[in-house]
């Protein structure tokens, strides 16, 4: 359960994070509950115009928005300010090569040969040439990254799992039921730390500085979301659109247009 927590730190600081950049305008402008006005799902016959996972997301997100504001935004301006910009950088790049394994695994998963192969190559020539990860030598020899680095929600999504109900889980930030599962695929089982025993401490090491890696880039963007007027109205659309921006991108299909909330009706 420690690993696991720890594995997931980097994943709720770009959950509640990197969204934020993502989102239009209008997503901050409504206060809270105003967006089921137009809710597509109340009916004469369903006539509660939000599902019954509303207040479940509601109270996990007022816990999340406590942590964003009292521990991932400290944490991660003083990670910014004491660390300097060419070791965050190597530290950011030694993590980002690590990240590639799951990334292959689901491109196998998905049956890509051609990302499967480029994937691989970057990984073997950077964790090598490049010292584990720590300078880019693949992109210098023409072995660009993939525009979406694959997860597992994405790999359902490519097989036709549907995007299932909007979730948010105390600490562990916003997903869908797809999405849920890839902190216990791509962050224990296809992740390498996950195979190595006997070093607790320099594993925990690891995992701390990885989360801090994490949350430092994303300071400015959560700071965006902490500031909206509506910040669980704001991270819920820019979650949603974020992922199934990637859903495209990776060549699968859409969320049909039906409101966020057209789940679980009554």
């Amino acid at each position: 359960m420690q690993r696991f927590l720890a594995r997931c730190a980097p994943q709720a600081a770009l959950a509640l994070g990197l969204v934020a950049v993502l989102a239009t305008a209008g997503c901050a402008s409504h206060p809270r509950g105003s967006d089921s006005n137009n809710n597509d799902c109340a009916t004469q016959q369903n006539p509660k115009p939000h599902s019954y996972l509303d207040d479940w997301n509601h109270a996990n997100f007022d816990i999340d928005l406590s942590f964003s504001r009292h521990v991932l935004r400290p944490l991660g301006k003083g990670y910014n300010m004491v660390m300097p910009a060419f070791l965050k950088q190597r530290i950011s790049r030694f993590f980002h090569n690590l990240g590639d394994l799951p990334v292959i695994a689901n491109d196998m998963l998905q049956v890509q040969g051609e990302p499967t192969l480029r994937t691989s190559g970057r990984f073997l020539i950077n964790s090598t040439i490049g010292l584990f990860g720590l300078f880019d030598v693949a992109r210098r020899l023409g072995l660009h990254p993939q525009k979406v680095r694959e997860d597992f929600g994405l790999t359902l999504a490519h097989w036709g799992v549907g995007e299932g109900p909007y979730l948010v889980f105390p600490i562990l930030g916003p997903t869908t039921s797809r999405a849920s599962l890839s902190p216990l695929t791509d962050g224990l089982l296809f992740y390498p730390t996950t195979y190595i025993s006997g070093h607790a401490r320099t594993l925990n090491a690891l995992y701390g500085l990885q989360a801090l890696d994490s949350i430092g880039k994303n300071t400015k963007q959560i700071d965006m979301m902490l500031n909206s007027v509506d910040p669980y109205v704001f991270t819920r659309s820019a979650y949603l659109q974020h992922r199934r921006f990637l859903v495209q991108k990776n060549g699968g299909k859409s969320a049909s247009g039906s409101s966020f909330d057209c789940y679980l009706k009554s």
